[in-house]
């Protein structure tokens, strides 16, 4: 069993409970327990991938915008150094 927060992606203040075979996203933060995944989509292909494509795309730079990027880099970064 994992208990991870998820609310970079639902907004949801209370963590959520994962079983085997459920999926966990990147950007959820685990608080209990541990798991062996599978990557199923890596950059562009995932939610946050997505989502600093289209902020890259666009002319003005609001605080949202700013703070998603900042928040993409971030959870990336840790990506990266968890795969070396």
């Amino acid at each position: 069993m994992l208990c991870v927060f998820q609310s970079a992606l639902t907004g949801e203040s209370l963590p959520v409970t994962k079983h085997p075979g459920e999926g966990v996203y990147s950007g959820s933060t685990c608080k209990q327990g541990e798991i062996e995944a599978v990557v199923i989509a890596t950059g562009v292909h995932t939610f946050f991938g997505k989502a600093a494509h289209l902020v890259e795309n666009t002319t003005h730079v609001g605080h949202f915008q700013k703070v998603l990027i900042y928040r993409i880099h971030s959870v990336l970064n840790v990506v990266q150094m968890n795969v070396v």
